[in-house]
């Protein structure tokens, strides 16, 4: 049977949305349970639509042939309606399309799920790198925030979040210049700015986080968690008058928040102010912190 041009191009377009749809499913599966491996997803997706007939699929234990099969028996369901389906000149075009498919993804690095689950959107990278993330695999979470970026290069929320995973992992410097290339890329991204204020200030540079944090305060000058970290770089500064500054307007702006109760508080003492120091003391073992109070009272600064 000879197939003419129009047909073959049929036979191609639905194999290459049948591969689009099953990565697609099988990055949702992944994003839901990210220690599964590439082999374990792909055995659950589509099996209610029969992609898999039981006897086939505990023969099928290499990757590659497993995601051919996939494809093959997905096309079959598909055109179910064409009587040619499940023929010769059919599976050729089918497999040749999978086949070529999965080749070039697992070319790249062995058993790389994360190529073929990311190849064909950059926001299923970058989901896959916020559930890493969540789930603490944070290595992982930067590879994936890598492929999010390789594919979409001016991505800033994927430079701001492979920095928060770097400073999650104490890794400060590399943190930075991923905040930096953020900022670059979105003046006006206020976390990014945050968030290299926390990596200056691990690293000791509090000048150079409180530019930062100003930015952020500028940007969103809502936001109670800017002003506590502001103020906790003035106090290692020195700086306590403007420590107490911004302690306070992070409680006026969230008027539970217990950590910049504990904060002023300390403040309040090293200034010999043990009333206010007692009283934020107070309130922030109200709140759930008792640290502070303890302390207090165990050098006699409160009753």
């Amino acid at each position: 049977m000879s197939l003419g041009w129009f047909k073959k191009w049929i036979i191609e377009s639905t194999t290459k949305n049948i591969i689009k749809g099953i990565v697609q499913k099988v990055d949702a599966t992944l994003r839901i349970n990210p220690a599964f491996t590439l082999e374990e997803a792909l055995r659950l997706v589509d099996k209610d639509r029969g992609i898999f007939f039981p006897d086939e699929e505990s023969f099928t234990t290499d990757l590659q042939n497993l995601f051919i099969m996939m494809v093959w028996k997905a096309y079959q369901y598909e055109r179910a309606s064409d009587r040619d389906a499940s023929s010769k000149e059919h599976a050729e075009i089918v497999i040749g399309i999978a086949n070529d498919f999965i080749s070039m993804i697992l070319s790249k690095t062995n058993d790389d799920y994360e190529n073929l689950t990311t190849h064909l959107d950059y926001t299923s990278a970058y989901n896959r790198g916020v559930a890493y993330y969540n789930h603490g695999q944070y290595q992982r979470a930067i590879e994936a925030y890598n492929n999010s970026i390789r594919l979409k290069p001016d991505f800033a929320l994927a430079y701001n979040n492979r920095g928060v995973t770097y400073a999650k992992l104490s890794q400060y410097q590399p943190a930075i210049e991923d905040f930096n290339k953020s900022i670059h890329l979105q003046p006006d991204y206020a976390d990014a700015y945050n968030n290299r204020g926390f990596a200056y200030y691990n690293l000791g540079q509090y000048q150079r986080a409180i530019e930062s944090y100003n930015e952020a305060v500028r940007l969103k000058p809502d936001d109670a968690e800017d002003y506590n970290s502001r103020g906790m770089a003035y106090f290692h500064l020195g700086q306590l008058q403007f420590a107490i500054e911004d302690y306070s307007q992070a409680i006026c702006l969230k008027p539970e928040f217990v950590e910049a109760y504990s904060n002023r508080g300390f403040v309040y003492f090293l200034q010999n102010n043990n009333n206010l120091g007692c009283r934020d003391a107070q309130k922030a073992c109200e709140l759930g912190n008792i640290e502070l109070l303890k302390f207090a009272k165990g050098r006699g600064l409160c009753r």
